[in-house]
């Protein structure tokens, strides 16, 4: 018998998906693991069109199933999260192509200064930012670069971020004694995601398992690019292969 994590998007406050609570979620600003290790806005853009790519989910998956691993290699890498950034332009988005969407794991020790070594309070804490560690775009939320040359107070990422969220609302903020969370009409709606495990009688192979696999394909020469998979070969496995576990779930909701 095999275990599934389902998961599930519910309602949240903002205190709810904050990074010291190590969330799941979708959409809003990123709650960044390690920060002092974030990416570069260069890093985050889209190969195609060059634009800063926007947060579009993040999972907390640490690794508990330490078997393999040295304890010193495990410890190293307590909390670990995935976090996914794709662009918003709809002509980037092309079939069989991943320039507009980019994948970034973050690893942290148990033992850290951002974090305490104990698992958190799930309740709102007023005292915790982010600013205490690391500047971010006022906007995206992404590692700033820039700041608002004329009150300092907001950073941005961008040129092309500081004009949008000069529009969005900085124009009368800015020097005003407020601090205003404003939710960009670029990013997508937040929401917390929660996992439930399943029990299932689908065999669910492992990663080794899915290692020996690929080695022994490749020993077989039938590892090539998509590019050397026609569009009739793939259409027919797309018809023909079934996803028997999403088929499941499908007719229990």
């Amino acid at each position: 018998m095999s275990v599934i994590e389902l998961g599930f998007l519910e309602k949240c406050e903002p205190w709810q998906v904050e990074s010291r609570l190590f969330p799941s979620k979708v959409g809003g600003k990123p709650a960044w693991l390690d920060l002092e290790n974030l990416p570069t806005s260069e890093q985050l853009q889209c190969k195609k069109c060059q634009q800063t790519m926007i947060f579009l989910c993040q999972i907390y998956a640490p690794y508990e199933d330490n078997v393999h691993l040295s304890l010193d290699n495990y410890l190293s890498n307590f909390h670990r999260t995935l976090f996914v950034f794709v662009c918003r332009n709809l002509k980037c988005c092309q079939r069989n192509n991943s320039e507009n969407v980019k994948v970034l794991r973050s690893s942290l020790q148990r033992d850290n200064k951002f974090y305490s070594y104990d698992p958190p309070e799930d309740i709102p804490n007023p005292e915790f930012s982010l600013s205490k560690w690391v500047k971010l775009c006022n906007l995206c939320g992404c590692l700033s670069s820039k700041q608002c040359s004329k009150c300092k107070n907001a950073h941005y990422c961008s040129r092309r971020h500081q004009v949008i969220d000069w529009k969005e609302g900085h124009k009368k903020e800015c020097g005003a004694d407020i601090s205003v969370k404003r939710h960009s009409k670029v990013l997508f709606p937040e929401w917390e995601i929660i996992t439930e495990p399943e029990e299932t009688d689908i065999k669910v192979a492992t990663e080794e398992e899915e290692l020996e696999k690929f080695n022994q394909l490749e020993k077989e020469g039938k590892t090539g690019t998509m590019s050397d998979v026609s569009e009739t070969d793939l259409d027919a496995h797309a018809t023909t292969e079934k996803d028997k576990v999403f088929a499941k779930f499908h007719k229990k909701n």
